[in-house]
Parts: C-alpha cells; sequence; structure tokens
C-alpha cells in the first residue's frame, strides 16, 4: 500500500472543463522475470490543483516495487519546489510518503502532466495481475488570509473516474507455464470446491501436470487441471498448484477460507456432587464446563447464569454460593470463535437440610443424572423406609407355624420309639 500528499505552490490557473486521471500504460506484458517497468499517474486538464493523496496496492506475491516513487513533472513543470519522502513499513507491508510544498503558496497548479512514477517488477509468473490506484483527494487551494493556505476543498471539477488499474501479464517467452489456481474462494463447511486451473498458461501443451497440495486436517492431493473438494475444517486453507511441463515448473496459490457452520457442545458438572443431589446453602461451588467441546477445536468461550439474579460469570470454571433454599436453573452457553453458540440448562436444589461443613467427595464429578441411594456429601447413605405388604406378612407368620408344630410332632415321636426298644 502507498499512500502520497503531494502539495504545490503558485501558478496562474486555466479553467478547464473536463478533468481526467489515467494509468500508463493500463497494460503491460512481461516476458523475463529480470526486467523492470514503470506505470505513470497521470492528470489531464485540471485547474488549481495544490496537492493530492492516493492509495496504491499491488500483488506482492507476484510483483514487487523495486524503486521508491518517483515525483513526476506536473509541479515541477511550473518551476515549483517540493519535498518527496517515502518509508517502507515491514509489518503492514506498506509504503507511505508525501510531499509538501517548499513556498507555502496559496495558489495551485493547472494544466496537464504526471503525478507520479511507480517502478515494478514480475517477481513470479503470473497469468494476470492488477495494480491498482485509488486517488482518494485532489486538493484545490483557497487562501485563507493568513501565512498557511487552506487546502482541504477539492477542485472543481472532479475526476468522473478516480480508481485506476494497470493489468501486468507475463508470458515467458520460454515456454515455462505460468501457474493460476483460480483465485481465492469463500465457502461453508461441507461445501464441494470447485479447484480450477483451466487459466493457466500456456494450456495445451502434451504431459503437463496439475497437482493441488494443501492440509485438511490431514495433507491432500489432488491431481488435473480441474479437480473437486469438500473441506470439512473451518479457517484458512491455503492451496497450492503445481504446474509442471517440459519447459519447467511454476506454482500458484489460492486462499479457501471455510466457515464454520457447526455449533460446540455445553455440557457442565459441579464438582463433588453428582446430578441429583442436593447442595449446601452458603457453600462455594465450583462449577466445571470442561466437559464442554467444539468437533473442529475452534476455541470456546463459556458463559454462566446460576438462576438467581446473581452477576453473569465467564471461563470453562466458576464458583458460586448459593444463601437460600430452593431449585435454581442453572444455565451455561459456549460460543465458538464463528460466534456458533450451544446451551445447556440443569435445575439443581438447594436445601438447608444439608451439611454445609462437611467436604465434598472430589471424585463426584459425573454429569447431572439422579442416582438416589449414593453417598451424599457427608459421606453417609441416604436413608430409604419400606413395609412389607400385609399377604406377605401373614404367609411368613403361617409357615412358621407350620414348620413349629412339624418340629414338635417330630420330637414326640422320635421320643416314643426309643422306649419300646429292647435294653
Amino acid at each position: 500500500m502507498l499512500i502520497f500528499l503531494i502539495f504545490a505552490s503558485n501558478q496562474v490557473s486555466h479553467a478547464q472543463s473536463q478533468v481526467t486521471l489515467s494509468l500508463d500504460p493500463s497494460n503491460v506484458n512481461v516476458t523475463d522475470l529480470s526486467s523492470t517497468f514503470t506505470v505513470d499517474l497521470d492528470i489531464n486538464g485540471v485547474t488549481n490543483l495544490w496537492g493530492w493523496a492516493a492509495t496504491v496496492t499491488w500483488d506482492q506475491n507476484h510483483i514487487a516495487m523495486v524503486k521508491a516513487p518517483q515525483e513526476g513533472d506536473f509541479f515541477s513543470q511550473a518551476g515549483h519546489q517540493t519535498e518527496f519522502v517515502s518509508a517502507y513499513n515491514k509489518t503492514t507491508q506498506s509504503l507511505k510518503g508525501a510531499v509538501a510544498d517548499a513556498g507555502l503558496d496559496a495558489i495551485g497548479v493547472s494544466g496537464s502532466g504526471t503525478l507520479a512514477i511507480f517502478t515494478f517488477q514480475v517477481t513470479k509468473a503470473v497469468l494476470n495481475s492488477i495494480i491498482k490506484v485509488d486517488v482518494t483527494n485532489l486538493y484545490s487551494n483557497q487562501s485563507t488570509g493568513g501565512s498557511v493556505p487552506e487546502f482541504t476543498n477539492p477542485i472543481s471539477p472532479y475526476p468522473a473516474v478516480t480508481v485506476l488499474t494497470s493489468t501486468v501479464s507475463c508470458q515467458l517467452s520460454n515456454g515455462q507455464p505460468i501457474a493460476y489456481a483460480g483465485g481465492n474462494q469463500t465457502v461453508k463447511q461441507f461445501t464441494n470446491v470447485i479447484l480450477n486451473a483451466s487459466l493457466t498458461q500456456p494450456q495445451s501443451v502434451p504431459g503437463q501436470s496439475y497437482t493441488w497440495t494443501f492440509f485438511d486436517n490431514a495433507s491432500r492431493t489432488l491431481q488435473g487441471m480441474i479437480a473437486n473438494y469438500t473441506f470439512f475444517w473451518p479457517g484458512v486453507t491455503v492451496v497450492t498448484l503445481t504446474v509442471t511441463n517440459a519447459n519447467g515448473t511454476s506454482t500458484d496459490i489460492a486462499g479457501i477460507t471455510v466457515q464454520d457452520i457447526t455449533p460446540p457442545v455445553a455440557a457442565f458438572a459441579i464438582n463433588g456432587y453428582s446430578s441429583g443431589q442436593s447442595l449446601p446453602v452458603n457453600r462455594m461451588l465450583v462449577f466445571n464446563a470442561s466437559q464442554s467441546y467444539d468437533p473442529y477445536n475452534m476455541t470456546l468461550r463459556y458463559s454462566w447464569n446460576f438462576g438467581d439474579a446473581s452477576v453473569l460469570q465467564t471461563g470453562e470454571i466458576a464458583q458460586h454460593l448459593y444463601t437460600g433454599d430452593g431449585s435454581y436453573s442453572v444455565s451455561l452457553t459456549v460460543t465458538n470463535s464463528a460466534r456458533l453458540k450451544d446451551t445447556v440448562n440443569e435445575t439443581v436444589t438447594v436445601g438447608s437440610g444439608v451439611n454445609p461443613t462437611t467436604t465434598p467427595n472430589p471424585a463426584g464429578t459425573g454429569s447431572p443424572t439422579g442416582n438416589p441411594g449414593q453417598p451424599t456429601p457427608n459421606g453417609a447413605v441416604n436413608s430409604q423406609s419400606f413395609s412389607l405388604p400385609s399377604t406377605v406378612l401373614w404367609t411368613i407368620v403361617f409357615v412358621t407355624i407350620l414348620v413349629l408344630v412339624g418340629s414338635v410332632f417330630w420330637l414326640r415321636k422320635s421320643v416314643g420309639t426309643s422306649a419300646v426298644l429292647p435294653g
């Protein structure tokens, strides 16, 4: 990205009915990777131009600006002195420049000429690449009566077209291919994507091969000028196309942005307690959402609502204390980085009958399910009363009587038999 601010000084104005901007040349053909080329930003038929600003962008994967931008002859042809300064920002990969008028005169320049000259070089074979110049401001001078003129008003008339492009084509003379991966695409998960290299040059060469490589949770390799693939993992996937023929090899890349449509899964447990157990009053409870997950490992955010009008909490682990008996609806909402959400709700019972001074079993972190008869937080087993049906009770009594009568009869018979035996 390149930004220029240019200001100039005295010149008699000449009325013009039409103002136009242009890039020269509008098409550039390159046959080797060693030569440089220039693109001029021209203005025609302007009245009282005092300064201008523009943004210049180009495909840095295939083209490089190899020389600092030069000021054109538009202001200098009228005898105006200016200072031209530019600096490259490595972080933003942008080049910014400014030109200040040395005299601070209040009258601009009229006529036609070149505002700036840009020098480029093709660093990697490309079928078509665009250099774009967006002229964001054209300032007309306005005297304020002070030592510094006002230059914020636009010129009039203003050009109808201010966004200009120059197309760069590279057709290597040695027959080496120029790969074209088809440009960037944005698709949703589970959508079939067509990878199309049909604009690769040359197009009809016997034995020319096309190989697509990328990573979608695993390394993938596809063959053919046109290939199909369904992307599963969300995010930006860089697809590399390699084209090879008898004269050499060329590569190009395309970015496939895969939009996430799969929501996360929310789940939580209360450390030390099983689902369905009563919770103690005035005990600091630990709510654990580590069981929540995103199927495609997207980053999760957590939001807790404990159902008692308390302040919402965030984070995978939350702590909360209930101060009164009752039933409360606990809600956990998890949101992934694609802003897809899932919410789980669980009703908990808080009762003052639960001993708040004992320590719960730290292993009791299971998912909320009812489980009567399990150990309570203080280690005691829940008591359970029961009674037998009356029919069962009378049956037991009757059987007991029969056993007793039978036993007496057997003993008397045994004694009598023993008395008649010979001594």
